[in-house]
């Protein structure tokens, strides 16, 4: 829980009475911007500065300033603290962390400050922002996850000195299909439990992987060459 000193002032009944003033006068936060996800159509989004824009006169007519500071943080990553000020004093306070990891230069660090700026100041004020941008984010970390898990699966294939055969993969998926597992992550969740290891993907595992899995759990394995889930469509391999 945290610390309610860190998050406003010990009172804020002027600045409450001020905000709800302030609310009454906030305009529609504009879609002025567009974003771009890859294989995707434009998205349009209102931006920062159409969200201050939207708030600034009903806050300064009110007594009221946002002042938005980030910090670095000492494990990486930046704190962006969001500060509600009304002219008597009174004040609340909210932060948001941005892991490093999600940066990408600075470049990316700018583009995260700015998108978390404008997402903490609409939840400071109480505006609503109806627009796509939120969508776009989530369709390109999708994106971005999904061309991850393939380069995973490139490079575990060509470091692989003992890969299964293309039946013997599509024998492991349509077992795994008959032991329930529908999506990737209950592929690899029962791989990783049957052979007692971690498994990031199948494109990992060996022929002598294979060869336990099918065992332990009463599969017939491919022999001679013969493949017993020829007519079997393939689940999309882990």
């Amino acid at each position: 829980m945290c610390d309610i000193s860190t998050t406003m002032s010990p009172t804020i009944g002027a600045l409450a009475a001020a905000l709800a003033k302030a609310q009454g006068t906030f305009t529609f936060a504009a879609k002025t911007s567009e974003a771009v996800v890859t294989g995707q159509n434009k998205r349009k989004y209102a931006d920062l500065a159409a969200v201050l824009d939207a708030v600034r006169s009903g806050l300064a007519a009110n007594g009221l300033a946002v002042i938005q500071t980030p910090f670095s943080r000492p494990e990486g990553g930046v704190l962006l603290r969001t500060t509600l000020a009304h002219s008597s004093g009174e004040w609340i306070a909210s932060e948001i962390s941005l892991p490093a990891d999600r940066m990408g230069g600075i470049q990316g660090w700018g583009s995260a400050l700015t998108y978390a700026r404008r997402y903490a100041l609409a939840a400071m004020v109480g505006i609503a922002q109806d627009d796509d941008d939120g969508q776009a984010s989530q369709d390109g970390e999708k994106q971005r996850a999904k061309e991850g898990v393939q380069q995973a699966r490139r490079r575990a294939e060509a470091e692989n000195p003992d890969k299964m055969s293309s039946a013997q993969q599509k024998a492991l998926m349509a077992r795994l299909g008959e032991l329930g597992c529908k999506q990737r992550e209950d592929y690899l969740m029962e791989l990783s439990r049957v052979l007692g290891k971690t498994v990031e993907t199948s494109k990992a595992l060996t022929v002598a992987d294979f060869k336990k899995f099918m065992d332990a759990t009463e599969a017939n394995g491919i022999e001679n060459g013969n493949d017993p889930f020829a007519d079997i469509q393939p689940y999309e391999e882990a």
